[in-house]
């Protein structure tokens, strides 16, 4: 069922919910899973084809007759690109490893361009798209499982290619970065906590090895993934938390060009860093971090890197980061610094909400963004405040939304973001006019995407949670 916890996590995470309109284990079998094979195999169509196998792989569920892998890999060897490569994605997002192994080393050998992945498209080099998005189906499927046997495997794919001298494909660099982010080890046991010290050992080593410019960009990607399997609590946080305060500075162990590195760097800070609750270092060690989070958006010269830098703010939470950005929103330029207030303090809210029981509203940041949503006419700090105000729950602005939303439907993002943001703050009332407004938009493609979207609150909030 739409709005349900299980249709966005997968039928291996469930809720106690009831979901009332989920079909049956029958249905999906006897009904679904045969129309979608039929659909699927009676045309060559790219859009069906990519479709039919997205929706397969999302039930993640073999047929009797058929296993999906053979619904898959003859795709692999069409000679449509797009297709291709959505069933190398497939295989990952269905995330079946059956007792043969066959789904894992199929997708271990196209990622390497070995010889079966060779065989399975057609017997030649395999293109760098398919092998990027066979990696990053590695990746999905090493998160879908506990078994240590797949993360391992997934882990020694991805190093090789990180570690490939010779590899002058970025795609594929970057999908092995990333696929390593999704190992989801929890280091429990010794070998769970010796397989996570190697992943972020490898990607510790790329990310401080002397590469060129070009390479950095490439580089950039390993705060983030560092982030996302450490987290907060990790043995190694204080490192790496260290690591990218040095080079956010100019001051760590490789010299740096470029802004790509400080970027991805505040946004690591914003997933390791405690919140900032006490100005007394020994109370609140981690301080010093937002402070210097808070510098940076002050006073770097790069516009993105200090956009990041408020936003990470938000994320990492606490009151003086709280009271910080609320200073910023007061004294911010409307066009080019209030739109990333305002998400920064909408994500501020959402994580706060997130962590209390009695989620006990920030109605002081609502009303702020209230205030300015009222008197203000810029697309991008409309939108802005949009998305900050459905983050932050703030109700009592619905009614002007829906009536913005409606006026200003041919300026499709800003109607867009409206759309969003009434679905984030969960206002039931909406529903109807988000709906009229998707009738309304079949030649606004943006705006559309964006309102059928919002149709379902918990995509954007499933986002943010990624």
């Amino acid at each position: 069922q739409t709005g349900s916890d299980d249709y966005y996590l997968g039928s291996t995470r469930r809720d106690n919910a009831s979901d009332s309109l989920r079909p049956t284990k029958e249905q999906i079998l006897n009904e679904i899973l045969p129309a979608l094979k039929k659909a699927i195999d009676s045309t060559d169509q790219r859009d069906i084809n990519s479709s039919c196998m997205v929706a397969m792989a999302k039930i993640g569920m073999d047929h009797p007759d058929f296993k999906l892998v053979q619904v898959f890999k003859p795709r692999l060897a069409k000679n449509d690109q797009e297709i291709a490569e959505t069933a190398a994605l497939a295989i990952g997002i269905a995330a079946i490893a059956g007792d043969e192994g066959e789904e894992l080393e199929l997708l271990a050998s196209l990622a390497l361009d070995k010889e079966k992945g060779r065989a399975a498209t057609g017997g030649s080099a395999i293109n760098y798209r398919t092998r990027a998005f066979a990696t990053y189906a590695l990746g999905l499927m090493s998160n879908m499982h506990t078994s240590l046997e797949i993360k391992r495997k997934t882990l020694e794919v991805c190093k090789q290619l990180i570690e490939d001298k010779d590899m002058r494909e970025r795609n594929i660099k970057v999908a092995a970065i990333n696929a390593l982010s999704l190992l989801n080890i929890d280091p429990t046991e010794d070998a769970e906590k010796a397989l996570l010290n190697e992943a972020v050992d490898t990607l510790k080593k790329y990310y401080l090895e002397r590469l060129g410019a070009g390479e950095q960009l490439l580089q950039a990607h390993c705060p983030t993934a560092i982030a996302k399997l450490i987290g907060r609590d990790g043995e190694r946080v204080e490192e790496f938390k260290e690591l990218f305060a040095a080079d956010l500075q100019e001051r760590g162990p490789v010299k740096r060009s470029g802004n790509e590195i400080p970027e991805s760097c505040v946004l690591a800070l914003g997933q390791l860093v405690r919140p900032y609750d006490d100005k007394d270092d020994k109370k609140c060690p981690d301080g010093k971090y937002s402070r210097l989070l808070l510098e940076t958006y002050s006073s770097h010269k790069d516009i993105q890197t200090k956009n990041f830098a408020i936003l990470a703010l938000g994320q990492i939470g606490g009151e003086l980061n709280k009271e910080a950005l609320l200073k910023e929103f007061d004294r911010g330029q409307k066009n080019q610094e209030k739109p990333w207030i305002s998400l920064a303090l909408g994500v501020y809210s959402h994580f706060k909400y997130e962590t209390q029981r009695d989620r006990q509203p920030e109605t002081f940041i609502g009303k702020t963004l209230y205030d300015e949503f009222k008197k203000a006419k810029d697309p991008d700090l409309v939108g802005a405040l949009a998305i900050g105000m459905g983050l932050n729950r703030t109700t009592e602005a619905a009614d002007d939304m829906r009536t913005r939303m409606r006026e200003s439907e041919p300026i499709e993002g800003m109607a867009g973001y409206l759309c969003l943001g009434l679905a984030l703050m969960d206002d039931k009332g909406s529903k109807e006019a988000i709906r009229d407004t998707v009738n309304r938009s079949t030649y606004r493609f943006q705006l559309l995407q964006q309102a059928a979207i919002a149709l379902d609150k918990d995509v954007g909030q499933a986002a943010l949670g990624q």
